[in-house]
């Protein structure tokens, strides 16, 4: 019943909270990317901020409990869409388990897109564990990644509330934050990147962005645009000058 359908939502929700991610690693870890972001430590045996101290390799606890975590909220998400879709509930007319379709979306959409951010190309899938018929999930080009989710965004987008027509208002996914996810991996999508050299292992590879950045750029503006021409937020002149007009 809708009771059920909504605490398996706040378990989605629960994976956003995880230490191991939003919770603190990633903000605490994951995000500091300059020398004048970094931690000191006295110890001089690597311990579990060595990532911060640009001090790691391919088996540090940081990054397998990231990735760990990542696609345990994937997979959770995953979980609830596939149900939420083959359940006898579902009506695309119910505006309130639309809602909570897009909010799992959404999520979905964090969780790859970080992932992406920190490891580039990855392993990708829409659908539950049980229900793939492969073992180990393919890894896929982060272009097709973000497009893939753009589009999966673009379509539930409509379906969604502002958040001012929220119970919990800005404590829940709403449709700007739909329309914001879109904008963000559109704008990371364009930019640049690192990409392998697979034909050499020992290179660090080479920065690079789609040939199309400029399409990723327009959907970035027109997202934007969204958001601020929704009414939903105050946001100054000087600010819709620069990036939209």
């Amino acid at each position: 019943d809708k009771e059920e359908i909504n605490r398996a939502l706040n378990g989605v929700y629960a994976q956003l909270l995880s230490n191991d991610l939003y919770g603190n690693a990633y903000l605490n870890a994951f995000s500091l990317n300059s020398d004048v972001d970094m931690s000191m430590s006295t110890n001089e045996i690597g311990t579990t901020n060595s990532y911060r101290r640009f001090d790691c390799n391919s088996t540090g606890k940081d990054i397998n409990s990231i990735w760990t975590a990542a696609y345990k909220g994937v997979e959770y998400a995953n979980n609830f869409i596939f149900g939420l879709e083959s359940s006898e509930l579902f009506d695309i007319n119910d505006k309130d388990l639309m809602q909570q379709l897009g909010e799992v979306k959404v999520m979905r959409a964090m969780f790859y897109h970080d992932l992406i951010v920190l490891f580039g190309d990855v392993p990708f899938t829409l659908i539950p564990t049980y229900e793939s018929e492969e073992f180990i999930m393919p890894v896929v080009d982060r272009e097709e990644i973000h497009k893939a989710l753009i589009e999966d965004l673009k379509s539930i987008a409509p379906h969604m509330q502002f958040s001012q027509d929220l119970s919990d208002g800005v404590e829940r996914v709403s449709k700007e934050f739909c329309w914001s996810m879109i904008a963000r991996m559109a704008l990371t999508c364009g930019g640049y990147s690192l990409h392998p050299d697979k034909t050499n292992a020992s290179s660090y590879g080479t920065m690079q962005r789609p040939t199309n950045y400029r399409d990723y750029y327009e959907i970035t503006r027109q997202y934007c645009d969204s958001v601020i021409s929704s009414g939903t937020h105050t946001l100054n002149k000087p600010f819709r000058e620069v990036f939209i007009d």
